[in-house]
């Protein structure tokens, strides 16, 4: 009788696990490529700073969807952020192109990424 009750507890264990996993798989993404000529420290809170290099591109998984805060700094002077501002990340894709505007500025140009990285 034991053995049937801890049969029964793991089978819904691994129900309940199953059950919640799709919820992970429809995560959205939130993707920079940097196409500027200098490399940029990235930081999307909440998440860590990640120094993104000329033509690379740097992926958030959006597990739920809100606003995070977007800063962007030149590595050289960290203390002094190029950029700050909120994004609104939804259930849907987003990817951006960062250019230079101007002298010390930036701009967030909507385009397509050229792939998708797998789902986390």
């Amino acid at each position: 009788m034991k053995t049937l009750a801890r049969w029964i507890c793991r089978l819904l264990a691994v129900v309940a696990v199953v059950a919640a996993l799709p919820a992970d798989a429809d995560a959205a993404w939130f993707g920079l490529r940097n196409d500027t000529k200098t490399p940029l420290l990235i930081q999307v809170l909440p998440g860590r700073p990640t120094i993104l290099y000329p033509g690379d591109v740097a992926w958030d998984a959006i597990i739920r969807p809100g606003t995070r805060l977007l800063s962007v700094y030149d590595p050289r002077a960290p203390q002094r952020p190029i950029y700050q501002g909120k994004v609104n990340c939804g259930a849907a894709n987003q990817f951006f192109s960062i250019r230079l505007s101007g002298p010390g500025r930036i701009v967030f140009v909507p385009t397509r990424p050229s792939k998708l990285p797998r789902q986390p």
